[in-house]
């Protein structure tokens, strides 16, 4: 089915709302608006995140819509998800909303998609944000007073649809997992955000739901080659650190003798030509892409000998395609969104710190939990991924 909310381009920081005007929208906003029904559901999927958390997402995702008749479900997501959202759930009815009420245009965006979101009618709820705003508890509600009608004394809903969400207490807050998460002798390996769609697929098929189910998987790509080196986080204090790049680009050199090219966001250029000069007599000639489509992206990662990232959604692509993979994770929600592995293939670096869950405020004039990796575990790390693929390119 076709998506048929689109959310427009995002106005200039300038335009900027701040919090106490956010949050005075949002309870205003929140209000029932229904004026009859226009759209029914048996099962509303709401994942307003980033594309890497919407990778890890898929399968749990495709188990919820499968379950309820794909083209019975609406998938709620955002901008960045909408591609991939659409190759991978094309009978499903996608709306595409803001990813967060940060702009004074995505306020506008908001009130057309209130109307629309709050005259539908849905049987489930399920949200698999698992760290909700002000903003996704707002969307959240809509769906909450979307069969409510209006009677002389008030607002009375006709049918309240069943909720899934795990409940936040603060806003902001990751929702608690009281289950240790180890690895099992296959090498797959939960985080907690894995953890928490698991438990949500439990409630939502009402039967034990088993690790390997939430994983997300796809199929090797082929022809195998290259070395691909996504370097560069969100924010710096994310960044692999140059050193310890510089020591894994130099023994996936010598290990595989692969073309290796760095990949990153446009914006991100001129900082990924530096580190390709930086690191390149450990590996001769590096190419900088800074450019690339959807397709071309998951095509790069997915059909490379290696990958070495301190990005989490390349991260999180590699795992999905079960490349190896040697991966920096700093600990500003450290067991969140990672480590997780389809198998041993798949190795996450940190130093551990007392200073973990940060939410990446750094109290320190470099982030200890990636500067504190020594050289010769990443090293081991690339000689460890490399190994664990040879014959299974």
């Amino acid at each position: 089915m076709e998506t048929i909310l689109r959310h427009p381009e995002v106005a200039p920081i300038s335009r900027q709302l701040s919090r106490p005007i956010r949050q005075a929208l949002v309870r205003w906003m929140s209000r029932p608006r229904s004026r009859g029904g226009s759209a029914s559901f048996a099962a509303a999927v709401v994942k307003l995140d980033r594309l890497g958390d919407f990778v890890l997402a898929l399968a749990a995702i495709r188990a919820i819509l499968r379950h309820y008749g794909e083209d019975r479900c609406l998938l709620v997501i955002s901008p960045v998800a909408e591609e991939l959202a659409a190759t991978e759930f094309p009978s499903t009815t996608r709306w595409v909303l803001p990813h967060s009420l940060g702009h004074m245009r995505a306020l506008k965006a908001a009130f057309l998609h209130r109307d629309m979101v709050s005259r539908c009618q849905v049987d489930k709820l399920i949200c698999l944000r698992h760290q909700r705003w002000d903003y996704d508890e707002l969307v959240l509600s809509w769906f909450l007073t979307s069969s409510c009608i209006r009677t002389e004394d008030g607002w009375t809903r006709r049918r309240a649809p069943e909720q899934r969400v795990f409940q936040c207490a603060t806003p902001g807050e990751f929702c608690p997992v009281d289950r240790v998460l180890p690895s099992d002798g296959r090498g797959i390996r939960l985080c907690r955000e894995l953890e928490l769609h698991r438990q949500v697929l439990e409630e939502v098929l009402e039967r034990p739901v088993a690790d390997e189910e939430v994983v997300p998987a796809w199929a090797r790509l082929e022809p195998v080659q290259g070395i691909v080196v996504s370097p560069l986080g969100s924010q710096g204090v994310r960044d692999f650190p140059p050193r310890l790049l510089r020591a894994a680009i130099g023994q996936a050199a010598r290990s595989l003798k692969q073309s290796i090219v760095l990949i990153g966001q446009p914006h991100q250029r001129h900082r990924l030509e530096e580190l390709a000069a930086y690191c390149r007599d450990q590996a001769g000639s590096i190419e900088v892409k800074s450019r690339c489509c959807l397709a071309e992206f998951l095509g790069t990662v997915g059909r490379a000998c290696l990958v070495i990232s301190a990005d989490t959604a390349t991260a999180h692509v590699a795992a999905t395609f079960d490349r190896p993979a040697v991966i920096a994770l700093g600990g500003g929600h450290y067991g969140q969104f990672g480590p997780w592995c389809r198998s041993s293939r798949q190795q996450w670096l940190t130093h551990s710190a007392d200073c973990f869950w940060c939410d990446w405020t750094c109290r320190f004039p470099e982030p200890l939990c990636l500067t504190g990796i020594p050289e010769q575990a990443v090293v081991a790390a690339v000689e460890k991924a490399v190994a664990s693929s040879q014959g299974q390119a």
